[in-house]
């Protein structure tokens, strides 16, 4: 008698929204549902962001309970669930398991104690997490809190990620895991354990961080009061996952030594695959800890890609729109796919620098303004700048940040790639793909799946029921590639030289505030 074909329910708690998916063994995706979520902004402390944990956690229950009423799936063959989320978004928790703190990947109140870790350890700490500067991570807010709230501090008892926490409220289980602990700055990305000297040096109890396992590891069953919320057995195993980038990256095949991929979603990190943990000498680049254990990554990210790209289509191109199509996204993204393939390559002059930024992390609060530059004799030429013109510059602006922060990669790893892999929602956009190609000179590979931060997860619950030996056997049978694009020469020469034009206009445009 054969087995049942298992299934794996997924949570990725993102930066915009929590997605829910159902995947099979095969690597199909059955089932996908998605809920935003609201931050909250305090007008006293504009550095500081948070959100309401309790509306978080309603908003999971809510949306894994839709994916699976409508997957068609029997929840009795729904075997694990396995949790990614957004990186730098981290949950306090009491001992008796009240947050007492919950705040996404935007929260800078770490500005305010960046000075008080650099006096303490100085580059040091670059040198133990491969992290600079300390803005964005776990230490700095936790300091923040010893410094400005010793109250709450004083009740801190765990600090979680927000995949640790997930987990948490699924299982009741505390751990961690090395891809999202390593966006923490306080895990030792060489040991893959916390670092007694950072906390030594900056006098933070060892107990506050919880216990590291690996990805892909089963570590109980959901609680009653969880299988009841979703409609699933008691005996519905609970994974770790990871970090939802480098689950991105597991979900998009990337996975051997100096393979790339290009999570081209909201931002746009560029990870390159190593076996050794390897850093950035100039510290420009950060280096990580990826969820697959035992290979790290060499990070490079843009910032804003599909965030402008979005800016475009609601401030511009929807006004322009009949209301019928307004409020249809996808008419909307075809419409400008068109537009901007109307328009040659280099835009016919038209270079935008609007958003993506070359990543040094040395001068990672450094303000640029947002600039078009426009053709010569732009009055006379007036009516040949087109939206397609505005659109195609805004994608050749994307894929001019990839290159120059790929350049920085291939600088430290001392090797460059033949091929990327990229994957996220602009992974759709037909028209990025090949600018992307031919500015880098390379091949493009893009994944039949490109939610593959929820793939990834999927690989994680697979590997922690046993459906799969190893991280290889998995991604070889679930992990499937639905097109590969190639670089056209002609266009990659000509975008050398627009190259160079965009990078001129960047550096010279922080000196224009």
């Amino acid at each position: 008698m054969s087995m049942p074909e298992p299934y794996v329910l997924t949570i990725d708690a993102g930066t915009s929204g929590v997605r829910c998916a159902i995947f099979d063994s095969y690597g199909n995706m059955l089932s996908l549902e998605r809920t935003k979520w609201e931050y909250i902004y305090d007008p006293t402390r504009p550095y500081a962001v948070e959100f309401n944990p309790k509306d978080f956690w309603n908003k999971i229950v809510l949306t894994a309970r839709k994916t699976i009423d409508r997957s068609g799936v029997p929840s009795s063959a729904i075997r694990a669930i396995a949790v990614t989320g957004m990186r730098y978004s981290y949950v306090f928790i009491s001992k008796e398991g009240k947050e007492l703190y919950a705040g996404p990947n935007t929260d800078g109140r770490g500005v305010l104690v960046q000075a008080e870790i650099e006096k303490a350890m100085g580059h040091r700490i670059f040198e133990i997490t491969g992290h600079w500067p300390p803005v964005l991570f776990a230490l700095p807010r936790l300091l923040w809190f010893k410094r400005y709230n010793p109250e709450v501090f004083s009740k801190i008892w765990k600090v979680l990620s927000i995949n640790d926490w997930v987990t948490y409220r699924l299982s009741s289980k505390i751990v961690s895991e090395p891809s999202n602990a390593a966006e923490t700055m306080l895990l030792d990305i060489h040991k893959l354990e916390w670092s007694e000297e950072i906390c030594e040096a900056l006098g933070l109890p060892m107990y506050l961080l919880p216990e590291i396992e690996k990805p892909g590891t089963a570590i109980g069953t959901i609680t009653g009061e969880v299988a009841s919320k979703l409609g699933l057995s008691n005996n519905t195993e609970v994974i770790v996952g990871g970090a939802d980038t480098q689950c991105a990256m597991l979900g998009a095949g990337v996975i051997a030594d100096k393979d790339l991929g290009i999570a081209a979603g909201t931002t746009a990190p560029i990870q390159m695959v190593l076996n050794s943990p390897l850093l950035d000498p100039h510290m420009r680049i950060w280096t990580t800890c990826h969820v697959y254990l035992g290979k790290w990554i060499l990070e490079a990210n843009i910032g804003a890609a599909g965030l402008v790209y979005d800016w475009f289509k609601d401030n511009i191109t929807k006004p322009l729109m009949p209301p019928e199509i307004r409020e249809k996204d996808e008419v909307l993204y075809e419409v400008m796919e068109k537009l901007g393939s109307k328009a040659p390559v280099g835009s016919d002059g038209l270079v935008s620098s609007l958003g993506p930024q070359i990543m040094d992390a040395r001068k990672f609060v450094s303000i640029r303004p947002s600039v078009f530059l426009f053709p010569q004799q732009v009055l006379v030429r007036a009516r040949q700048v087109t939206a397609g013109h505005f659109i195609r510059s805004i994608l050749e602006n994307i894929a001019f940040a990839i290159r120059a922060n790929l350049e920085t990669i291939c600088e430290v790893a001392k090797y460059t790639p033949l091929a990327a892999i990229v994957t996220g929602g602009m992974a759709k956009n037909k028209l990025f793909v090949q600018i992307l190609s031919d500015v880098l000179g390379v091949s493009v590979k893009i994944p039949k799946v490109t939610e593959s931060s929820s793939l990834g997860c999927a690989i994680c619950a697979m590997i922690g029921i046993r459906e799969y030996r190893d991280f290889e056997s998995a991604v070889r049978s679930m992990v499937k590639v639905s097109r590969e694009v190639h670089a056209d020469e002609k266009n990659h020469n000509a975008y050398t030289t627009h190259y160079s034009r965009w990078k001129r206009l960047y550096l010279k445009a922080e000196s224009l505030l």
